[in-house]
């Protein structure tokens, strides 16, 4: 069961991430996208394992390894990276819209699973 758990688990973190990333970057404009991938996804990648690290250390040493207070404190950084998650949603789709808009990128290149409307998506490329 083990071995199985884990198999899946490699398996649709790979695929998963590989997906996610490819709808990411339809919103960023090619040329940009070409000079900022490497850099985030090398650079940024680092960086934010690191952060993690350093996160988990203050949040352990602030709550003294108490479960309930390791609970707490992440409750409210789960509350805060929602929050953040809605703001980054509404920007990226703001930024697809805009790129379907000045037609730079064309209906069959999004992902069904992105939540358009066919008939605006309609409206916009006729």
């Amino acid at each position: 069961t083990t071995f199985l758990g884990r198999v899946a688990d490699l398996s649709l973190r790979w695929s998963l991430n590989n997906t996610v990333r490819t709808v990411l970057w339809i919103a960023v404009p090619p040329q940009q996208a070409a000079a900022a991938k490497p850099w985030v996804e090398g650079t940024i990648k680092k960086m934010g394992q690191a952060f993690n690290a350093v996160v988990i250390t203050v949040a352990l040493m602030v709550s003294g390894g108490k479960l309930s207070s390791l609970s707490f404190l992440s409750l409210i950084f789960c509350t805060g990276l929602f929050v953040c998650c809605i703001r980054v949603y509404s920007l990226y789709l703001d930024s697809m819209w805009g790129r379907i808009k000045r037609r730079e990128l064309q209906g069959e290149a999004l992902p069904f699973d992105a939540n358009i409307d066919m008939r605006v998506m309609d409206r916009l490329t006729n």
